[in-house]
């Protein structure tokens, strides 16, 4: 009784009243999406963040327009291995520099951690593998910003990892390559990318080369590049074609590859040959075996000016300069 009394005599506090109380202790917070985000990107009070994930179309070219970037497409058909590559370079910059190279940035960690997951021991796959690419995603750009201390510069890699299934559907059709990847115009590097499993089996290799001879001719018949492209042809899975006991293989694969060196060697002047065993099967290659090569290739070649990408974003283009490169390039403006 004598604790109940001592608490009545405790004098009643006031507590101040808020009229928005009911604001500041909600749990909501209020978000906006990325495309929110690029159309009202000077909204007061918000800070537009990288999402992580592949960008679009629309969301490299503040990229490609303000700082050094090239543009790499990785054109192979599906299963060929152009994901598998693509994580692997990220994943060689993961503990130490690679080909003298720092990593500086990336837009799209999670794009790249998602495509990267199934290559893992964390995984618990028996062999390495990664996401497919579906043909309907729009997300195709993974972005990584290294820089090189001999220089003391920067440089923008955006490597397209365009569905094959996507891109080959239009193989000898150059009216709708033309109309659904019109950016592939601005490319600096058309990544050719054969698959060494179908070229190790003697009753597939043809089929494969003639296919990719095929897409090729299909990109340049529709004037996707420039006087500054350049092109590699990989030989992907290598350990396959390293392990085989048929002591031709290596001269046969090399005579096939050759036909398709001298097609694009046709449109484009600078074309070199790689053997790439991104993730090998057998412990006879190290992880990454041949990506150096082709890293450094890259590096080597100067950039275009990507920053006239036909799909930037319209409601951007306040530039009468952007507008007119746009239009010209197969675009469509609203003024």
């Amino acid at each position: 009784m004598e604790d109940a009394n001592i608490i009545n005599r405790i004098p009643a506090i006031e507590v101040e009243q808020v009229p928005d109380i009911d604001t500041l202790i909600s749990d909501e917070i209020e978000t906006l999406n990325s495309d929110e985000l690029y159309e009202d990107a000077e909204k007061p009070g918000y800070l537009r963040l990288p999402h992580g994930n592949a960008l679009t179309l629309d969301e490299i070219y503040p990229i490609t327009a303000s700082e050094e970037s090239k543009i790499i497409a990785f054109i192979g058909p599906y299963e060929s291995g152009k994901t598998t590559i693509e994580t692997t370079i990220y994943q060689l910059f993961q503990r130490t520099p690679f080909c003298g190279l720092y990593f500086s940035d990336s837009a799209t960690l999670t794009g790249y951690e998602e495509r990267s997951f199934y290559t893992r021991l964390n995984s618990k796959n028996r062999t390495a593998s990664t996401l497919r690419t579906s043909r309907f995603n729009e997300r195709i750009f993974l972005h990584m910003k290294l820089f090189d201390p001999k220089t003391n510069s920067k440089t923008n890699y955006l490597f397209a990892d365009i569905s094959g299934e996507f891109i080959f559907s239009h193989k000898g059709n150059v009216t709708t390559l033309k109309e659904n990847m019109p950016f592939l115009k601005a490319t600096d590097d058309y990544t050719f990318v054969l698959d060494g499993v179908q070229l190790a089996d003697k009753t597939l290799r043809n089929g494969a080369i003639d296919s990719m001879r095929n897409m090729a001719r299909t990109i340049f018949d529709a004037q996707l590049f420039t006087n500054h492209t350049h092109a590699q042809i990989i030989v992907s899975k290598y350990d396959a074609i390293q392990a085989s006991a048929d002591a031709n293989l290596k001269a046969a694969v090399e005579k096939s590859v050759q036909s398709l060196v001298s097609l694009v060697s046709k449109y484009i002047s600078d074309v070199t040959v790689h053997n790439i065993a991104a993730m090998p099967q057998n412990k006879g290659l190290a992880i990454g075996y041949g990506i150096d090569g082709l890293l450094k290739t890259w590096m080597q070649k100067n950039c275009q000016n990507s920053s006239y990408i036909p799909c930037a974003p319209t409601n951007n283009l306040k530039s009468e300069f952007n507008k007119l490169n746009y239009k010209l390039l197969g675009g469509e403006t609203n003024g």
